[in-house]
């Protein structure tokens, strides 16, 4: 899938969301008369969350020997619904995640200065929805758009950045109203063409955290 086609596919499923979440919305609106004010109010809470996590990532391909980098990053969570109407609501997730390894390898591709630390960040944008639920447990499935960054701290010239379809899948149990916990396996790849030879770093994030509901 090209750069191009991805980033229409991202910008399609935000204004289904968006005009899901404005129907749902104004529909709730519409309904409100005299002791249903309650339930609107309740309607328009429990729908943001906050996600904190940390892992490692499984790489692939060129670049480094070093396969199993720390991870860490956290992401805001929007759902279709509040928590306390729908109990494993769908959701777009915007976040950020980063690792650090050491370049050991001249790569026409990826031109970093070898033996230096060069830092991975991926700033993405997701849909998910269950695909299983029972009680407090769910599990979700995502699929969006990630922007990654690879730049060198020691000389701020060598930055790159790539733009890669990613794809999610995650087991999540609610711990009470507002806390959860949470495994996510992210999948993303860095793709490049250069002079007719070609080179790719494929990154699988393994990643355990906590949610809490803060609005």
């Amino acid at each position: 899938m090209r750069l191009n086609d991805i980033r229409k596919f991202i910008l399609f499923l935000g204004i289904w969301a968006l005009t899901f979440f404005y129907s749902e919305v104004t529909h709730a609106v519409s309904s409100i008369d005299g002791g249903e004010s309650e339930g609107f109010k309740s309607y328009l809470s429990d729908f943001i969350q906050l996600d904190v996590h940390g892992g490692q990532t499984a790489l692939a391909g060129r670049f480094t020997e070093q396969k199993l980098p720390s991870t860490a990053g956290f992401s805001i969570n929007v759902y279709f619904g509040p928590k306390k109407i729908i109990n494993h609501p769908s959701y777009i997730s915007v976040g950020s995640y980063s690792f650090s390894v050491v370049s050991n390898e001249k790569d026409s591709m990826y031109p970093f200065p070898v033996n230096n630390e060069v830092l991975f960040l991926s700033n993405y944008l997701n849909l998910l929805v269950p695909i299983y639920t029972h009680q407090n447990f769910a599990l979700y499935f995502g699929v969006g758009y990630a922007n990654i960054t690879l730049l060198s701290d020691r000389d701020s010239k060598w930055v790159q950045n790539y733009g890669s379809s990613q794809y999610e899948l995650q087991t999540r149990y609610n711990l009470s109203d507002r806390w959860s916990f949470f495994y996510k396996s992210k999948w993303q790849q860095i793709n490049q063409y250069q002079k007719g030879s070609f080179s790719f770093i494929e990154m699988w994030s393994h990643l355990l955290g906590l949610g809490y509901v803060i609005f």
